[in-house]
């Protein structure tokens, strides 16, 4: 996710427009009320300009969806959950009322079992990334009995950009619904031949409704 201009010499990151955004929307009657909204984020929202990627802070966005139902989803490789970047166990230390951080394991929301895993495979040494091996055990761990999973880095669908390693695991171990970005689709979903179906929400937002 990029950032956004908010004035002559200021920046912010573009989680925290959108959250008010839905907000407004909500208030226009264009999306439910926010106690009646759910909110699922796949990761990598903080940018910087300039240069590719780089780490920091996220957890201003996640607080910024505070006013909505609950907020459930997992890091990218290139969000922190701490002020010193070097701290990796920020992402197990941040809870909040409502508020999941998912990497490796679940969460049951108004009946809805979301599993997740957090950052991408590579090298363990760099924040957010874990070797493929490792990758699967939390993968496993995470979509057991889930309803949805949560994956910053998705599998490789149909041609779609992705990690081929990630696909027979995904397909073999998913539920019926799989949300991921790190990559762009211009085609937000695909469908595994397992009938799976996979939901790429990089640099988008999605709104589902039953």
């Amino acid at each position: 996710m990029t950032t956004t201009w908010t004035g002559k010499a200021s920046l912010a990151l573009l989680g925290l427009a959108l959250a008010r955004h839905c907000l407004q929307l909500s208030a226009c009657g264009l999306l439910p009320d926010p106690e009646r909204v759910g909110v699922i984020l796949a990761g990598d929202l903080y940018a910087e300009l300039g240069k590719r990627g780089g780490l920091g802070d996220v957890r201003a966005v996640w607080r910024a969806f505070a006013p909505f139902r609950w907020v459930t989803g997992v890091a990218g490789n290139h969000d922190a959950f701490s002020e010193d970047l070097r701290d990796r166990a920020g992402i197990g230390r941040f809870r909040r009322r409502g508020h999941r951080v998912l990497d490796g394991d679940q969460v049951e929301l108004d009946g809805l079992v979301v599993g997740g895993v957090s950052g991408i495979v590579g090298n363990p040494k760099k924040p957010n990334r874990r070797r493929l091996d490792a990758f699967a055990e939390a993968l496993e761990l995470a979509s057991d009995a889930a309803q949805v999973l949560v994956l910053h880095e998705g599998p490789a669908v149909g041609g779609r950009t992705g990690n081929a390693d990630l696909t027979a695991l995904v397909s073999a171990a998913a539920p019926p619904l799989v949300i991921c970005g790190h990559r762009h689709w211009a085609a937000p979903l695909a469908e595994l031949p397992c009938g799976r179906q996979v939901l790429n929400v990089d640099a988008r937002a999605v709104v589902l409704t039953t």
